[in-house]
């Protein structure tokens, strides 16, 4: 799977910017929310032009809307190939495998850096 256009929802602003900043630095055209229902209209705006993302990054905890976990299956359902990576501070196996079991492709903890971001894109570009 080619990744040209990510998707990614985090409530952090020096977060989303940073996120951003990095997926740029890697090539990639970036799409930025700062809740779920923002990524929901962000998402079906671009699937409706005919270039949705490729992949997503969604933060599964915010302080206002929607979170990750709340919005991953109406991605998957209105885009069934849809790749998608959790991100949170904390990722013990209960909440891994809560979000396996939600739809999640993966999971990254945070704080990432550059290598830790490219790792889990490269890992969900090759399967």
């Amino acid at each position: 799977m080619k990744v040209r256009k990510i998707l990614i929802m985090d409530d952090e602003q020096s977060v989303l910017d940073i996120t951003a900043l990095l997926l740029q630095h890697l090539g990639y055209e970036v799409l930025s929310a700062r809740d779920g229902e923002e990524a929901l209209l962000l998402f079906n705006e671009s699937n409706t032009s005919g270039t949705p993302p490729d992949l997503t990054i969604l933060d599964l905890n915010v302080g206002h809307g929607k979170g990750g976990l709340e919005i991953v299956g109406e991605l998957i359902k209105n885009c069934p190939d849809m790749r998608c990576i959790a991100t949170s501070g904390i990722m013990d196996d209960d909440i891994i495998e809560k979000c396996r079991s939600a739809g999640f492709t993966s999971s990254l903890e945070k704080p990432y850096g550059l290598a830790e971001l490219k790792q889990a894109i490269d890992a969900i570009a090759d399967n």
